[in-house]
């Protein structure tokens, strides 16, 4: 491997073109052939995953994991159905207390609808 100047005594411009260099030396996309390479991969992959009826955007989204089911609780003072997904913040009412409001998930619905009282 080449020999890296001391770069103390570089100028600013000397340093971004050093960095710039130091980026394409260690990006494989950088070099034409590489993405060449990749784009025939990408062509023969999706010829193989168009003979199985498959696409590649399936292919590569594709998991063994579960979806998570929500879960689905009775707001204490409103007595709307909430359904949460175990994303974002929990409403201040919900933590702590989820064994308290947890309730079965409704039969139809988007989670949001009023509870019969």
């Amino acid at each position: 491997m080449t020999k890296l100047p001391d770069i103390s005594k570089l100028t600013p411009d000397q340093r971004r073109e050093l960095l710039s260099q130091l980026k394409a030396a260690n990006n494989p996309m950088a070099d034409p052939e590489y993405v060449k390479r990749c784009l025939e991969m990408r062509s023969e992959l999706a010829t193989l995953c168009e003979k199985k009826g498959l696409t590649l955007a399936h292919v590569f989204t594709a998991s063994n994991k579960a979806p998570k089911e929500e879960e689905h609780f009775k707001h204490p003072q409103t007595g709307e159905t909430y359904a949460y997904r175990g994303k974002g913040k929990k409403p201040t009412w919900l933590a702590g207390n989820e064994d308290k409001y947890r309730i079965p998930a409704p039969a139809s619905g988007n989670g949001k609808e009023k509870a019969a009282a």
